[in-house]
């Protein structure tokens, strides 16, 4: 599941389009005022949005920001469920801009995690998660990433979207 939130998180919603939730949506990842980079080369930190009737009860956050290849990266979720999970999806394209390299996923959670968190968990657990990733198998570059998490009866709970992410 860490894995596929990273991916998820480097490079979120691809630029042909998620759809837009009516919900209002919460953006992460801004870090400084400045509007450019300072020192040439320097990717700005990511910026990623989360959407959906979850928005409020979910957090998450990876360090460094923008991601390194030659640093472990931080993946920390935090999330107080609002209602009974028995089930849970995610399904991610992730896309390196300026190349054919396309990562996509749709998997039950529970198949993908080491510990079964959300399968089954009760309204008003604090599921937190944190996981260290070496980035040194995904290509430099910018990315973009779109994903969703569904629940039980293909209920979607979450949007995260991000756009030109660059792995440095």
């Amino acid at each position: 599941m860490m894995s596929i939130l990273l991916l998820f998180l480097m490079a979120f919603p691809i630029t042909n389009g998620l759809p837009a939730s009516p919900v209002i949506s919460h953006v992460y990842g801004v870090h400084s005022h400045e509007t450019s980079s300072t020192i040439k080369d320097q990717p700005m930190t990511c910026e990623y949005h989360i959407s959906g009737p979850w928005m409020d009860h979910f957090n998450l956050s990876f360090t460094p920001n923008p991601p390194k290849v030659e640093s472990l990266i931080k993946l920390v979720i935090n999330v107080v469920l609002p209602k009974d999970v028995w089930s849970t999806r995610v399904s991610l394209n992730a896309t390196l801009q300026g190349s054919e390299l396309t990562f996509k996923l749709d998997r039950t959670v529970c198949d993908l995690a080491m510990r079964h968190d959300w399968c089954p968990a009760k309204k008003g657990d604090h599921i937190h998660i944190e996981k260290l990733f070496n980035g040194t198998y995904l290509p430099r570059g910018t990315y973009s990433v779109a994903g969703e998490l569904f629940i039980q009866d293909d209920e979607k709970i979450l949007t995260l979207v991000m756009n030109n992410c660059t792995l440095y």
